[in-house]
């Protein structure tokens, strides 16, 4: 179940107030769970209030006051300052924190339940800058993360064979992303982007003592795109895609049930689209993907599509 109420104020064209309650309730019906029919709730009051474009200067700060039926009362909040200069580079900074109750499934359900579990808390720090030509058909964009996550919801084998959810001690990832659009002329744009991300946990030992390992399942630290569309004719238009996935890490349990790791091999995705408008408001289009025939897995064991063709139309009244 899921009731959301909310009230908008402006106390100008800038500034705005928004406030509303948020209510959400989740329940499994099976008897055979740890606990028999078990269910959760969670209310949520929040309070936003926003400025926009004070000579240049905009802020969103706000706050959510979770009331959970199990984890009690969990403050959460946000600030979200930015600045644009004189229309052609604009700063912005996000400061929040999060909560993250366990759902029913990982504390009650038969396949590793654990009704000790944790919630997960954060702090994430965002930092960046955009710059614009003045003719706006250049931009480019730069961000910067930080991400802390304390008590991170886990699932894994224990060294008896079982297997269940577990907190860790924290968890804490950062990257950075560049962005950057071209308009080379009205038929023709370019985009292209880069993303770096890293992350890892950090948990006690049996010992004490503290042990740290990447987390980034089926993430890539690298990766790496560029694409170009075009207005070929008034009625024509083309997009070319490549997209390049750097190496990344999974795990998974043998037969013994060992956890082991393995390294998911990079790849690169080339994809085309046409489209074609035949009448008003009716368009047929050609979607070429994986053109480069790649043989890749985002999860070990399971295989992805080779290349494949979708045609159709779109039709509108």
């Amino acid at each position: 179940e899921n009731a959301d109420a909310f009230l908008l104020h402006n106390f100008s064209r800038k500034a705005q107030l928004l406030g509303g309650v948020t209510f959400q309730q989740w329940k499994m019906f099976d008897t055979t769970t740890l606990k028999k029919n078990p269910d959760i709730s969670l209310v949520s009051p929040y309070l936003s209030f926003y400025v926009r474009n004070m000579s240049g200067f905009s802020l969103e700060v706000g706050g959510r006051q979770n009331l959970h039926s199990r984890y009690g009362n969990n403050f959460t909040w946000s600030f979200n300052p930015s600045y644009v200069m004189a229309q052609r580079a604009k700063l912005f900074f996000n400061y929040s924190t999060g909560f993250k109750a366990p759902s029913l499934n990982q504390l009650y359900s038969q396949y590793g339940a654990n009704p000790n579990l944790k919630p997960e808390t954060s702090q994430s720090i965002e930092v960046g800058t955009e710059l614009f030509s003045a003719t706006n058909k250049f931009n480019v964009r730069a961000v910067a993360f930080v991400r802390n996550i304390n008590q991170a919801i886990f699932y894994q084998v224990q060294p008896n064979y079982t297997y269940n959810y577990v907190n860790l001690a924290r968890q804490r990832d950062h990257g950075w992303a560049l962005e950057s659009t071209l308009q080379v002329n009205p038929k023709v744009t370019l985009k292209g982007f880069y993303a770096f991300v890293a992350g890892q946990f950090t948990t006690k030992t049996s010992a004490g003592s503290d042990t740290t390992y990447n987390n980034l399942l089926r993430r890539p630290k690298n990766s790496f795109g560029v694409s170009i569309n075009c207005l070929l004719t008034e009625k024509l238009s083309a997009s070319v895609q490549l997209k390049t996935f750097g190496d990344r890490l999974d795990q998974y349990y043998d037969s013994n049930f060992n956890l082991k790791t393995i390294t998911l091999q990079a790849y690169q995705l080339l994809d085309i689209y046409l489209e074609y408008q035949l009448i008003k408001k009716t368009k047929i289009f050609l979607d070429l993907r994986n053109v480069l025939n790649q043989n890749y897995m985002e999860v070990y064991g399971y295989s992805t599509l080779p290349f494949n063709i979708q045609a159709g139309i779109n039709a509108r009244w």
